[in-house]
């Protein structure tokens, strides 16, 4: 039992590591499209969010007790409606690409990372209340998820969310993507620079 805590432990550290890896990459949680200071993706980030929650809650309660917790439908619901909100998120982002090889236009410029946070807040008119809200709502839930599990150890199954919850995160997430169909146009950078972003 020992050994497998152990491994447990080590598995939660190599996750924690694999996150921040991601966190920082050039590529795992930003937009589609070239170059290498590309703004943060909301819908990638949401995703990440919740994978870390949810599998390093299942590897540290498992190092710290020796106890299996299996997935509930709670648990589910959460990782699909990430996964969900990121494939909705890649096929928008896919039909404005090939409308826009289908009109012969240029393609579009993204604007340039000014942070993970300003990021995942802002479409191309600036900071987004609905960007805000899913993000409100995204790290609320997150937080109670993790005191709830960590908070007594004793229990035998992960935290259950009824449906006016889970109901909460998916409107948040659809509003996200129906917003996301309109973000065209142009941006305001500093130094009163514009460019044409493609969204995130």
């Amino acid at each position: 039992k020992e050994a497998k805590q152990f491994a447990a432990g080590l598995g939660f550290l190599l996750l924690l590591l694999g996150s921040f890896f991601y966190l920082i990459d050039k590529n795992a949680l930003r937009s589609s499209g070239e170059g290498n200071d590309r703004p943060y993706s909301f819908s990638r980030v949401q995703m990440w969010l919740w994978t870390f929650i949810i599998l390093g809650s299942y590897l540290g309660v498992f190092a710290a007790t020796g106890n299996y917790w299996s997935m509930n439908s709670t648990c589910l619901a959460l990782l699909g409606i990430s996964s969900l909100t990121t494939a909705g998120s890649r096929l928008i982002d896919g039909n404005k690409e090939a409308d826009t090889i289908a009109k012969h236009e240029e393609p579009k410029q993204l604007r340039k990372s000014r942070g993970i946070m300003y990021d995942i807040l802002s479409d191309d008119k600036g900071l987004s209340m609905h960007r805000f809200q899913a993000m409100v709502f995204n790290v609320a839930y997150g937080l109670s998820f993790v005191v709830e599990v960590f908070s007594d150890l004793t229990k035998t199954s992960f935290p259950v969310y009824d449906a006016t919850v889970l109901t909460l995160l998916g409107l948040s997430s659809g509003t996200y993507l129906v917003m996301k169909t309109s973000e065209k146009g142009k941006i305001n950078l500093p130094l009163n620079t514009s460019v044409t972003p493609t969204p995130n």
